[in-house]
């Protein structure tokens, strides 16, 4: 079982594999659902500059998935992954500047995050942009 494996490989502190466990327990992959456990192991990644798990810590406190909500603390992982290049994280700090959510409404800021998922083939961020460039009567 795929599971068990990464079980072994993330005890002997394999980041890939560290997050692969809190994915299964995330999705219930191959083994029950478990919020916590998940978030326990998405937290040690996103520490160890994983940004795939820093998204998804960022997303845990974001949604209070095994850790309560914290939107100033979602919009600290956001920025973390984006950082390190994460286009989904780059798309929910424009999510997250365009309804005030752990940080203050800044459209403009919006628009430029969802610009620079966009250019690296977003499309929910393209459409975002879309519609807030229409709605705001921005030039890009």
């Amino acid at each position: 079982m795929a599971f068990d494996l990464f079980i072994n490989a993330s005890e002997q502190d394999h980041i890939l594999a560290q997050y692969f466990v809190g994915f299964c327990y995330m999705f219930g992959n191959e083994t029950s659902l478990n919020y916590s456990l998940a978030f326990k192991y998405y937290e040690k990644v996103a520490n160890k500059d994983y940004a795939v798990g820093q998204l998804f810590t960022g997303f845990c406190y974001d949604y209070g998935y095994g850790i309560s909500k914290e939107p100033k603390l979602a919009f600290y992982w956001y920025e973390k992954a984006a950082n390190n290049g994460n286009i989904v994280a780059m798309y929910n700090l424009g999510s997250s500047y365009k309804d005030g959510k752990g940080v203050e409404k800044d459209i403009d800021k919006a628009i430029y995050c969802y610009k620079k998922s966009a250019e690296q083939g977003d499309e929910d961020a393209q459409h975002k942009l879309e519609e807030l460039t229409k709605t705001n009567w921005v030039l890009l």
